[in-house]
């Protein structure tokens, strides 16, 4: 999981050992680095105003001499909280972290492009080539995120000193569903005690302009607008599905332009295992939304309506876009 409002990185998807064989242009060059460290700081700066770039992984290294943001796409991967966020970035850091060996011969990232993300709002994300910048997220069915979210809340240490851990509202999902599902205004449910406020979060991150991980409220409304979520939705370069995210990876391989790898082929059964991509856990226990009463999905449904419908309308595109993948390369992405 991200540090909540605190991290952005930006880092190359090339590292050095790819280009060894023009070691002269791969070097770390400290005057290049040092440029391309203040841009991120600035970013950083724009973002979260006051808070220090935490953890950024800056390379420069492609074959022209130019700083990995300069002329390549950059990709943007705003991360919905508990939508697959923390595994798509682990997939993507352990290729850069061991590139040039066997299992990065198809990297998530095209070499010489720039990654950079956060757990943040649309408005919070920066823009470094209007021209090339690649926006990527991934959405999830709205009861299995809001089930994971509470869960989150409730076993991750990150949270262990919030102020929810003292509210009554936090000792089962039923009691928090309850609280956030129960009101006849927003303004009764707008303190989220620290944590995640569970109304419409995916609609909310597609359309607010900071506080992701609150309810913003405008003359006692909420600040989001599913019309917006679902243009800025269908303007995306890549929306991956959390349900399906080894064929998401594999729509978003191609996507980039690379041809699709052995494992992304679903009649392999095989190959497709040694795929092996990742699954952050969180160390939470598992969990699954049959195990919820009616009545609480219930509650889930009615402060989700929005969030179904941008989901359902992102599953729908998901689908239509493998099909033209599978066309396009003989694979059978879905099975």
């Amino acid at each position: 999981m991200a540090k909540l409002l605190s991290t952005a990185q930006l880092v190359c998807a090339l590292c050095p050992v790819l280009w060894s064989e023009a070691s002269a242009t791969c070097e770390h060059a400290a005057s290049s680095r040092a440029l391309l460290q203040n841009r991120v700081q600035e970013v950083a700066q724009d973002v979260a105003p006051g808070l220090a770039m935490l953890n950024a992984d800056i390379s420069w290294c492609v074959p022209s001499g130019q700083l990995c943001i300069d002329g390549a796409p950059v990709y943007l991967f705003l991360h919905i909280p508990k939508s697959a966020g923390a595994s798509f970035h682990d997939d993507v850091m352990a290729e850069m972290r061991h590139c040039g060996e066997s299992n990065c011969s198809t990297p998530l990232l095209p070499r010489g492009s720039g990654y950079w993300t956060g757990e943040f709002c649309w408005g919070d994300m920066p823009s470094f080539n209007a021209d090339s910048d690649r926006t990527v997220t991934f959405l999830r069915e709205p009861r299995s995120q809001l089930y994971s979210m509470f869960l989150e809340m409730k076993y991750n240490d990150f949270f262990a000193n919030a102020p929810l851990h003292r509210s009554s509202i936090f000792q089962d999902f039923s009691t928090w569903i309850s609280h956030f599902s129960d009101f006849s205004s927003l303004s009764q449910v707008q303190d989220d005690f620290g944590g995640y406020h569970p109304y419409n979060p995916q609609t909310r991150s597609l359309t607010c302009r900071n506080r992701q991980h609150h309810l913003t409220l405008v003359d006692g409304q909420a600040q989001q607008s599913l019309e917006l979520a679902m243009s800025r939705m269908s303007s995306m370069f890549f929306v991956g599905i959390t349900e399906r995210y080894h064929e998401s990876l594999c729509l978003f391989i191609y996507k980039t332009g690379r041809s699709l790898p052995d494992g992304c082929n679903c009649k392999n059964s095989t190959a497709w295992a040694a795929f092996n991509p990742s699954h952050a856990t969180h160390g939470l226990p598992p969990h699954d939304v049959s195990q919820l009463s009616s009545e609480d999905v219930n509650k889930i449904d009615l402060i989700t309506q929005d969030d179904a419908k941008l989901y359902a309308a992102a599953h729908k595109r998901f689908i239509e876009e493998v099909k033209v993948a599978e066309t396009a390369t003989g694979t059978h992405i879905l099975c």
